[in-house]
């Protein structure tokens, strides 16, 4: 009788599971169409580079960055950052940080807009409910809002000093309408936005 014997080797292999315990915090902003990453290693957590990635699909990344030797401390927290000059313009850019042998952490969005060349930006466009209307106001300059109906009569205004307006299209009929900016009342950016039947 032949005997087969099976000799089972157990080899060390990188787990794709989330290791979320290795940090405090793992938060990105939108800065100047681009974003800026922050992270924390807790104490205890040591691990040997941290590589970056970023997908548009929260399936499939790419590796945008990395940070070489060792990352942590055994006695206290660590704080890192790391900026994305490159990322997807008005869409999601989602983030997952490999920290060595210890893992990959969750996974953060974050929505980076970009006015263009043209200075604004309506999203979504057409729109059946909140729209986003965001523009160039590095400055923080004084800017009012002006929305005309197809018949040309003003149906909504406010003011801002930042970069964006909110809107709630649901209280509008749908038709086309055209936004005006008018920011410090030195420069005009108009876009139209359509609003669709619910």
């Amino acid at each position: 009788m032949t005997r087969i014997f099976l000799i089972l080797l157990c080899l060390p292999f990188r787990s794709p599971a989330q290791s979320t315990s290795y940090l405090g915090r793992f938060e990105g902003s939108e800065i100047n169409n681009e974003v800026q990453l922050d992270w924390q290693m807790l104490a205890g957590s040591v691990c040997q580079g941290i590589d970056v990635y970023r997908s548009s699909d929260s399936l499939n990344f790419e590796l945008v960055g990395h940070i070489s030797g060792d990352c942590g401390n055994i006695s206290i927290p660590v704080d890192f950052e790391f900026r994305d000059t490159n990322p997807l313009p008005n869409k999601k850019n989602y983030y997952q940080l490999e920290l060595g042998l210890l893992g990959t952490s969750h996974i953060i969005s974050v929505v980076v807009t970009d006015p263009g060349e043209k200075g604004i930006l309506i999203s979504p466009n057409p729109a059946i409910g909140n729209v986003e209307i965001v523009f160039n106001n590095e400055q923080n300059l004084y800017t009012e809002l002006e929305i005309y109906n197809a018949g040309g009569k003003l149906v909504e205004t406010a003011t801002t000093q930042g970069d964006r307006f909110f809107l709630n299209t649901r209280i509008f009929p749908a038709g086309e309408y055209l936004v005006v900016l008018n920011i410090e009342k030195r420069m005009r950016l108009t876009e139209k936005l359509l609003i669709v039947a619910r």
